[in-house]
């Protein structure tokens, strides 16, 4: 089993080098136009994930890809179980995504969400400022405005799969300013190894609390297949909605009514 393990390991990391190195090829681009090179990187991103999804064995059922609109930028938003749904997304959808500082000082991580051309947002209380958010805010406004789609998980942290989390309001604000269309997924894992997603099997799939991410992978690492379901529900223009707070609280709503909690 261990040697299985192993070899998906290096397969796994080979296609990440690999990505990486391709990505570095355009990265002067940013230089000149950081918006172009967040374009290009997703788009590489997106082939990749693909080639990686056969590598660990992830079967993406699509509901609903019809929603996807093909010449305007969306902000992507779903609930939150770990990394395996946003592989899952963004094989389907060339996203760049919005993470926090904290992820950013992960060595490896932070380096991959560099080369994504990630927008970052500071979580951490003790570090936070209005005039930090603004930053945040202006990146999000230009990345949307210029046509990239951006993946937002509103519950700003990853669950157990018991449940959906309130979502967080602020990052919702560009594409509600912009009137930017907010593209509704829920996602729902299947079975793990043919056996019925439960609570029994969930910490071989969710990432969440303190579990260490290396330590996760290797148990990821250690299944054979895993299906996760992605239903796009629903594209939501902001102009609907007269105040945000309603926007954030029906995109809440949809996603949850369609998210379908863990079995015990």
């Amino acid at each position: 089993m261990k040697i299985k393990q192993a070899c998906k390991a290096i397969l796994a990391v080979s296609i990440v080098i690999i990505y990486m190195l391709h990505a570095f090829c355009f990265y002067p681009v940013r230089f000149i136009n950081k918006f172009f090179y967040k374009r290009i990187s997703s788009l590489l991103a997106s082939f990749y994930l693909k080639i990686l999804l056969n590598v660990l064995g992830i079967h993406v059922v699509i509901k609903n890809d019809h929603l996807i609109p093909s010449h305007q930028a969306v902000l992507s938003i779903s609930n939150h179980l770990g990394y395996v749904e946003i592989f899952s997304i963004a094989s389907i959808l060339p996203l760049s995504f919005i993470t926090s500082f904290e992820m950013r000082e992960r060595k490896g991580v932070g380096l991959l969400c560099d080369i994504n051309g990630a927008s970052y947002v500071e979580r951490r209380r003790e570090k936070r400022s209005s005039e930090n958010r603004k930053e945040e805010l202006n990146d999000i406004y230009q990345t949307l405005n210029q046509g990239v789609n951006i993946a937002l998980y509103p519950e700003a942290t990853s669950t157990n799969a018991e449940q959906v989390l309130p979502f967080k309001k602020p990052m919702f604000i560009p594409a509600f300013d912009l009137n930017i269309p907010v593209l509704a997924s829920v996602v729902n894992v299947i079975s793990i190894n043919n056996e019925k997603f439960s609570i029994k099997n969930r910490d071989f799939v969710c990432w969440y609390g303190d579990f260490n991410l290396i330590e996760h992978i290797w148990r990821f690492l250690s299944i054979k297949e895993v299906t996760v379901e992605i239903e796009f529900l629903e594209l939501i223009y902001p102009e609907r909605f007269q105040e945000l707070p309603a926007l954030v609280k029906y995109s809440e709503d949809l996603i949850r009514q369609n998210f379908k909690h863990i079995s015990k």
